[in-house]
């Protein structure tokens, strides 16, 4: 595994790990076409300036986000002790990016774009959920990395939160008002429902002799779906399941 690799594996989201492989082999390709630099690791400050070049012709915020890439990943390699100097610590992105203030919708405007989604779509649910967690600041590869168990429910009168991991391996907890937990908990237990109707599906076709369902009963894809609906003993038999009574399954779809 080389370098670039070991430094897309050390980002918390997934998204970012992709976009930080993608750019830093470009980066390396380059650096091996122009500068006869055989990794990245052993690039120089001209050599990053050098690149920083190359990218004029891109627009702004794309040669920025590039420029922080590479920052990060030299950042990351003397903090690794893969190499001793960080070669890019004096360079910077594009000046009027980084003192572009940012702009943000208005009250009315995040109003009226929730407004938008449509009750009866098949997806409302989950497009309501999403647009109330962007709503709350999340970055979109922050909302994607989301999981069950970072909805943390209101106590004691509190207000609910979400738990984010977000860049840098960095944790925060973001409060979510009274409308934005009800949008995402009626979307969790619409998701929990439909997962259990999969999963029971699943065993009774396993049961009549589905081969290809036997196998998924038993892959670790169906194990996290049990787990995510609340299964301690994974995979039942389905004899079992008569034993599981509505109230057990409306008790599990609950998130509080």
């Amino acid at each position: 595994m080389n370098t670039i690799e070991l430094f897309a594996l050390s980002q918390v989201s997934p998204a970012t790990a992709k976009v930080y492989g993608v750019q830093m082999r470009s980066y390396a390709e380059w650096l091996k076409r122009e500068r006869k630099v055989s990794k990245p690791e052993k690039a120089t400050t001209a050599d990053v300036l050098s690149y920083k070049m190359s990218l004029s012709l891109l627009a702004p915020a794309t040669q920025a986000r590039i420029v922080e890439t590479v920052r990060a990943f030299h950042r990351w390699a003397v903090s690794a002790g893969i190499a001793k100097h960080d070669p890019a610590v004096s360079v910077r992105p594009p000046r009027a990016i980084r003192d572009k203030a940012p702009t943000f919708l208005t009250l009315e405007e995040t109003r009226r774009l929730l407004d938008t989604v449509d009750e009866s779509a098949r997806h409302a649910r989950r497009d309501r959920a999403i647009l109330y967690t962007l709503s709350h600041g999340l970055r979109v590869a922050e909302v994607c990395a989301l999981d069950v168990g970072d909805v943390i429910p209101p106590k004691d009168g509190g207000l609910a939160a979400l738990s984010i991991r977000g860049k840098g391996s960095k944790a925060r907890a973001v409060p979510l008002g009274g409308p934005a937990y009800q949008a995402i908990t009626a979307y969790l237990r619409a998701a929990r429902r439909l997962v259990f109707a999969l999963l029971l599906l699943a065993v009774r076709e396993a049961a009549k002799g589905s081969e290809a369902a036997r196998q998924w009963v038993y892959s670790a894809e169906a194990a996290h779906w049990a787990d995510l609906v609340g299964l301690e003993r994974w995979p039942l038999r389905s004899d079992v399941w008569a034993g599981i009574d509505a109230t057990w399954r409306d008790r599990t779809f609950t998130t509080e």
